[in-house]
Order: structure tokens, then sequence, then C-alpha cells
């Protein structure tokens, strides 16, 4: 009887130290996904603020093209305006193409 007992306390241990084994295996993978996880976060924190610069950049590109468009639009109405009053003292100029 004392064997029997002896190989059960034995099998006991053995399967107390194997599930400690298997907690501290889950504990360092959770370890790891946590630490992976704050990686992730901050590059997704990062691409937010590159999207914010992107839009910011875009947001001047279009300003700086409407105000190129209105200087052309003010050349084209100037030149208009030049062409009429030469027109109107009489001298008429050749058709451009």
């Amino acid at each position: 009887m004392p064997i029997r007992t002896a190989y059960l306390i034995y099998g006991v241990c053995c399967f107390f130290y194997s599930m400690e084994y298997v907690i501290r295996k889950q504990t360092s993978e959770n370890r790891y996904q946590k630490s992976e996880n704050r990686k992730q976060v901050s590059e997704s924190r990062y691409q937010r603020t590159d999207a914010r610069r992107q839009k910011t950049e875009i947001r001047k590109q279009k300003t700086e093209d409407r105000r190129q468009m209105s200087e052309i639009r003010k050349r084209e109405t100037e030149n208009r305006k030049r062409k009429s009053d030469i027109e109107a003292a009489g001298c008429h100029l050749p058709e451009s193409k």
C-alpha cells in the first residue's frame, strides 16, 4: 500500500508541475501578445498622424491650385479688356489661334 501512495503522490506532483509549466507558458505568451498589441497601437497612431498630414497637404495644394486658377482668370480678363480697348480705339487685331 505505501508504494501505491508514493506513486499517487508522484503522479499528483507531476500533474501540478506540468500545470505550472502550462500556466507560465500562457503568461509569457500573454506578455508577448501585449507587447505586440502596443506596437500595433503605436503603429496605427503613426498612420493616423500621417493621414492627417496628407490631408493638410492636400488642402494646401487645393488652395494653391485655386489661387493659380484665379490668377489665370484675372490675366485672361485683362487680356480681353486690352483687346476690346484696342478694338474700340479703331485698331483691329488679327485673330489668334
